[in-house]
C-alpha cells in the first residue's frame, strides 16, 4: 500500500556557504537533541578573506602607532582610525559567518544523513546535507483503493518501508481509517 511520512517538524540542513566537510558528529538515524552540533564545514574562501583582513588590520595598527613619527601619517590620523574601525567590523562579520559553519540541530529529532557525504568532501550550499525529523510529531499516511478498504483492520500492525535507502523501516499501527478512502497510521519506534 503506498504511504508517505508526514512530519510537523522536518528540516533540511544546508551549508551556509560552498565549503568542505571538516567534521561529522552524527550518524544516520541517530537521535539528536536541539542545539547539538551536527557537523562542521569549512570554507577556504572565507579563511582566505579572514586572513587577508587580519593582515590589513595589522598594517593599519602599525601605521597608527607610527603616527607621531611622520607628519604625513599624523595628517591621516582620522582616516587611519576610520579604516581600522571598518576593518574590525569586516573581521567581526567574517567571524560570524565562520561561526555559522558549525551546523546545529534546530530541534530534537532523528537524523537522516545521506552517507555519500564524507569528511573532506566539497559541498554546495544549495544541496541538503541531512534532514532532521521529529518522530513524535510524525505519522505515516497510507492510501488504498476503495475496493481494498474492506481489508483494513483497526489497530493492525505493519511496517513502513521507505523508498529512501538511508531511512530505516518503521513499525506502525493503523490508528484511524478515513471515510475518504485512505488510512492513517501512527508511527511506533522499533
Amino acid at each position: 500500500m503506498p504511504a508517505v511520512i508526514e512530519a510537523k517538524n522536518l528540516s533540511e540542513i544546508y551549508s551556509p556557504k560552498d565549503a568542505y566537510i571538516k567534521r561529522i558528529f552524527v550518524k544516520n538515524e541517530e537521535e539528536i537533541k536541539k542545539g547539538e552540533v551536527l557537523l562542521e564545514v569549512e570554507s577556504e574562501d572565507l579563511n582566505y578573506r579572514l586572513n587577508q583582513a587580519n593582515r590589513e588590520l595589522e598594517v593599519l595598527l602599525v601605521n597608527q602607532k607610527r603616527e607621531a613619527a611622520s607628519i604625513d601619517i599624523l595628517r591621516n590620523k582620522f582616516i587611519i582610525q576610520e579604516n581600522i574601525y571598518k576593518k574590525e567590523n569586516e573581521i567581526k562579520g567574517l567571524l560570524e559567518v565562520k561561526k555559522s559553519l558549525t551546523l546545529i540541530a534546530p530541534f530534537d529529532g532523528i537524523v537522516n544523513f545521506i552517507d555519500i557525504f564524507k569528511v573532506g568532501q566539497y559541498i554546495n550550499k544549495n544541496e541538503a546535507i541531512l534532514t532532521i525529523y521529529d518522530l513524535k510529531t510524525s505519522k505515516v499516511i497510507g492510501y488504498c483503493k476503495d475496493t481494498d478498504y474492506k481489508y483494513l483492520i483497526d489497530n493492525a500492525k505493519g511496517k513502513f518501508v521507505s523508498n529512501i535507502p538511508e531511512l530505516k523501516s518503521l513499525d506502525i499501527r493503523l490508528s484511524s481509517i478515513s471515510k475518504i478512502f485512505f488510512s492513517k497510521f501512527r508511527i511506533q519506534r522499533t
